[in-house]
């Protein structure tokens, strides 16, 4: 895996399915290293827009995109939690931070079917959150497009804490 160049700010791109750990690896990076976290599913609860369906999460995601692109232009470490099921995604993401100047680090988030349903069940009813139905994951696990192995990204914790190790010049 590539090193981040410190010189340029990061773009994390969290790829995985709900309950992948996208969220809390987001959290961790906001906490721990002054990332700035985009969270589609946050906006969408904060806005009223919960259950609006996919239109108005696809303005989300474009309104995040174009901040994303602002805040790695001035320099700031953007993470984005949007899932990134395909390639395609995450090509984009990679060119919107070339563009910006910035580095993009794709980092998916990969555990089995079944630990990922005791994850979402668990939170399932939460306010700020979206239910997922068993059903519902399980088709999606069908759209999802990991890494190949001609596409860097970071896959397990100890490649995630040299990403982290490099970016912060230790």
């Amino acid at each position: 895996m590539p090193r981040p160049d410190v010189t340029r700010p990061t773009l994390w791109v969290l790829c995985g399915l709900p309950g992948a750990g996208k969220s809390t690896l987001g959290r961790h990076l906001e906490a721990e290293h002054g990332v700035v976290r985009l969270c589609p599913d946050e906006w969408l609860h904060a806005l009223g827009l919960a259950g609006s369906g996919w239109e108005a999460r696809g303005a989300v995601e474009r309104a995040q995109k174009q901040l994303a692109d602002a805040l790695l232009s001035t320099g700031r470490d953007v993470a984005v939690e949007d899932g990134f099921w395909m390639r395609t995604q995450r090509d984009e993401m990679r060119t919107l931070a070339g563009r910006a100047g910035a580095t993009a680090t794709i980092v998916f988030l990969d555990e089995p079917l079944d630990e990922l349903w005791r994850r979402v069940e668990r939170r399932n009813g939460q306010a700020d959150t979206f239910a997922v139905t068993r059903a519902e994951l399980e088709d999606w696990s069908g759209w999802l497009e990991p890494p190949g192995a001609d596409e860097p990204a970071v896959r397990d914790g100890e490649e995630l804490r040299a990403a982290l190790a490099a970016r912060s010049g230790a």
